[in-house]
């Protein structure tokens, strides 16, 4: 079968005035029929929201309802959009220096989905990020927390310190009384293990909250220009 010839503009205009199913449409016919990536695209983005959900991995419960080959390409799209975020990954990264990269990663990843989920953030003694770990997915308005496994964690790694982030599906970055009572609960599990709470997260799309300084802040969207420039620089 002959594929259709895209049309001589520019693609980066051509994709972008595409809707999220026509998009997501045009990568799952790389890998199955025509008639297949359509349906596969309409089936994933009913399940969600938007578009960034589906490429984050959420749509891995319904992977028995997508073939092996939709599932590859998927996953190797979400790890090129995921080193786009952060060309260098998070570890490495200080804190609170580089605050704005570690909350846009997590508001990219999480503000999106349609469900509450939890990540955490290994530090050293430094405050450097060491490593991360998605330690549970909820539903709509709370997601499961286990301390004493965030402790075990933590132990592992060898953290000084932990920054806990969960997003807030409602768009109300203000932390309700059962995250106050989490935070606190984790907080004292910490510290029987020598280990610091050094923040708690919440993110949206557009602000989050520092459980830290107990204040609100909008999410800055600039920071690979930023780095960009300060790369470019001449010494």
């Amino acid at each position: 079968m002959v594929q259709k010839k895209l049309p001589s503009v520019n693609l980066r205009a051509y994709f972008s005035s595409m809707t999220d199913e026509e998009l997501l449409a045009h990568v799952c016919r790389y890998v199955a029929r025509r008639e297949q990536g359509d349906v596969i695209a309409k089936q994933l983005l009913s399940y969600f929201d938007n578009l960034t959900s589906v490429v984050h991995g959420y749509y891995l419960p319904y992977r028995s309802e997508i073939s092996e080959k939709v599932e590859f390409f998927m996953s190797l799209l979400s790890d090129i959009f995921f080193r786009f975020i952060s060309p260098k990954g998070l570890q490495g990264l200080r804190i609170p220096r580089d605050i704005n990269q570690l909350v846009e990663y997590c508001r990219i990843t999480m503000s999106f989905a349609p469900r509450e989920s939890m990540y955490i953030f290994h530090l050293d003694a430094k405050n450097t990020i060491i490593d991360e770990d998605v330690v549970g997915i909820g539903t709509i308005d709370r997601v499961p927390v286990y301390p004493i496994e965030l402790v075990k964690l933590a132990t592992w790694k060898r953290a000084s310190s932990l920054i806990v982030v969960h997003n807030h599906v409602s768009e109300n970055p203000y932390p309700s009384s059962a995250d106050i009572e989490v935070t606190s609960i984790i907080e004292g599990h910490l510290s029987k293990a020598n280990i610091q709470l050094f923040d708690h997260l919440i993110v949206t799309r557009l602000l989050y909250y520092s459980m830290k300084s107990r204040n609100c802040y909008k999410v800055h969207h600039d920071f690979l220009c930023a780095e960009y420039k300060k790369s470019s620089v001449k010494r």
